[in-house]
């Protein structure tokens, strides 16, 4: 007795457990785990879930997913008492309508009636004669199906292959047995031949593991939708519910899943109360998601997802392609790495693009270079997907006037030019006008100095016109540096010493006679003509003009303003010099005492004979031992 209560007691346990286990709720998404499937059902992982998408559709059934797809695409429909019957065979006028959805036609179906050649349509089931109907009408069912068409026989794998091949409108000749590639390819209709080489090389229908096609066994339910699954992925008729992006996150408590789409946008859908998700194959739980992993979301009728698959990266759409922009405003600049960039100073900002492999670009109407665009041109540039593909500038002109600084021969030929805002370079363009006092020269005959007036169009010298700054300077010579740019130095009256190069085409003339630049001496008055910075002419003038010594303190007496000088040129019989009270005293360009004036001290000394003595009017000391 007491054993068979505890048995009654078990038995009524159990059962409370079953019934508390149908009368459980779908699991949440953070309810789902992972499991190995058992060889019996799958080698796949297969998730531990309360729900399936059928009653008999066990999970890690090897169609599941197949069905799982054309369910939610609405290409197939359960069976009363919310069954698929996966192993059933399919017949005819459900592999046809079937068919129908899954190349998106059963909204064309609608009011659809049989020719009047169709034989027995009373034989077609009443939810099939519009589909059908359709189907003959595309060419689907045709031939001896017109007057046999046996709509509740189980469809064969050869009938099957010819359905698809005349939906896909592909070609039904297929050659030679041979060509077909199946061992039993002899068992074949002559009619399916085509149809079956044809769904064999597009992976829609293909053999067994020992090459056998089989054109004569009867098609399950299941695979009639693993067949549907492959023609959509070939026509994708039915798309309409498909999301492709990017996996990001699982937000709102894991209730949604959020992608981001090929457009750039980031957008979340709730996740339907039943779903699946799968990775190569394999029935995963919807947390192993990797962020980055490229999906394929397919929703239901309430845009609710109900399957999630990894997809390859190459299965999602290209981003839509942009509108090309078009921007205006002044380039600022143009850098030459690579294709070269451009940077644009428009209203908004500033903006850099690289150019584009093959960019077009155009200065002022006509078919330019890179190295035509230079900062301060107007541009209209047309960008697109982040290239500047065509660049539209109009060229700057400006005017210059400055004092030539230098001259580069290059190549390519440039000259600097000195103006109020400092010195800056230009290049001078291949075909420059360049004129002289009026008159056509070229760039080596003009003088640094010069005042120069520039034309420029986008910053290179298109028309330059020098005109020699003239100059005159009188003054002793103070030193003289013969070199392969000779230098003369004078002081002049007020004892200011000016040094300037001597140009190689020097005319010096003493007593209205030429002589040579190394025959002038220190002491030597002249007068001196420049252009520009460089002597052009030197008038040495007669000695009598003014007496004075050159030559070296021996003696200085401070108080009576008395030097004694060792003379080495200039005037002769004179050695004591008597300075003037209203005298000047020069020391390397600036005025000083007498005091400043030390022995050994090298000086030029200006003055007159007067009363048998030599009275000093300026001292200009050139030189020092100290120093």
């Amino acid at each position: 007795m007491r054993l068979r209560l505890h048995r009654l007691v078990g038995a009524v346990l159990s059962l409370l457990s079953l019934v508390l286990m149908l009368a459980a709720p779908a699991v949440a998404a953070d309810d789902v785990s992972v499991v190995p499937g058992s060889p019996s059902t799958s080698t796949t992982s297969v998730q531990v879930r309360t729900y399936r998408i059928f009653q008999d559709v066990d999970p890690g059934f090897w169609g599941e997913k197949d069905i799982v797809k054309m369910k939610l695409k609405g290409a197939v429909g359960g069976l009363p008492g919310d069954k698929y019957e996966p192993d059933a065979k399919v017949n005819r006028e459900q592999a046809v309508v079937m068919l129908v959805r899954v190349m998106g036609w059963e909204p064309q179906a609608a009011g659809k009636k049989f020719p009047p050649g169709f034989a027995n349509p009373g034989a077609v089931s009443s939810w099939a004669k519009e589909p059908v109907a359709l189907a003959i009408e595309k060419g689907i069912v045709s031939g001896r199906d017109l007057t046999a068409f046996r709509p509740t026989e189980p469809a064969l794998r050869w009938e099957i292959a010819v359905f698809v091949g005349r939906a896909l409108q592909l070609e039904a000749t297929a050659g030679s047995l041979a060509g077909v590639g199946y061992a039993d390819a002899g068992k074949i209709p002559p009619e399916a031949l085509g149809y079956v080489a044809a769904l064999k090389e597009k992976g829609i229908m293909q053999g067994d593991d020992k090459n056998n096609f089989n054109p004569g066994s009867e098609v399950t339910r299941a695979e009639m939708a693993a067949i549907l699954s492959r023609v959509d992925g070939v026509v994708g008729a039915l798309r309409e519910r498909e999301i492709r992006g990017t996996f990001r996150s699982l937000p709102n408590a894991g209730r949604e899943i959020q992608l981001l789409l090929a457009d750039g946008t980031l957008n979340s859908w709730p996740l339907a109360e039943r779903f699946w998700v799968y990775r190569q194959k394999n029935e995963v739980s919807i947390t192993s998601l990797k962020a980055g992993e490229p999906v394929l979301a397919l929703t239901d009728g309430q845009n609710k997802v109900g399957l999630v698959e990894v997809i390859a990266a190459a299965d999602l759409p290209s981003p839509p392609p942009q509108p090309d922009k078009v921007w205006q405003g002044t380039i600022v600049g143009v850098s030459g790495a690579g294709s070269g960039a451009v940077t644009l100073a428009a209203d908004s900002g500033q903006y850099t693009w690289p150019l584009a492999a093959g960019a077009v670009i155009m200065l002022d109407g006509r078919t330019a270079s890179r190295g035509d665009l230079v900062a301060g041109q107007a541009a209209k540039i047309t960008v697109r997907e982040e290239q500047a593909i065509r660049v539209e500038a109009t060229s700057t002109t400006a005017q210059v006037q400055g004092i030539l600084a230098g001259i580069d021969f290059g190549p390519p030929e440039s000259i600097t030019l000195t103006t109020a805002a400092g010195a800056k370079s230009y290049q001078v363009a291949a075909t420059a006008v360049i004129r002289r006092n009026g008159q056509s020269v070229s760039l080596r005959e003009i003088r640094t100095g010069d005042q120069v007036g520039l034309k420029l169009r986008n910053d290179r010298v298109e028309e330059l016109t020098a005109t020699p700054v003239i100059q005159e300077l009188e003054g002793r010579v103070v030193a003289l540096q013969l070199a392969a740019t000779s230098t003369i130095t004078v002081a002049g009256g007020d004892g200011k010493e000016k040094t300037l190069p001597v140009g190689n085409a020097v005319e010096i003339r003493r007593d209205g006679q030429r002589i040579e630049l190394r025959e002038i001496n220190r002491g030597d008055w002249v007068t001196l003509r420049a252009e520009g910075e460089a002597v052009t002419r030197i008038d040495v003038q007669p000695w009598e003009r003014q007496d004075y010594l050159v030559g070296r303190v021996k003696n200085i007496n401070r108080q009576a303003r008395v030097i004694v000088v060792d003379p080495v040129a200039g005037l002769t019989g004179y050695s004591t010099v008597y300075l003037e009270s209203s005298g000047e005293i020069r020391r390397f360009g600036s005025t000083v005492a007498l005091s400043d004036v030390e022995e050994d001290d090298e000086v030029i000394v200006v003055g007159r004979v007067e009363n048998g003595v030599f009275v000093g009017e300026l001292v200009v000391v050139i030189g020092s031992r100290a120093e």
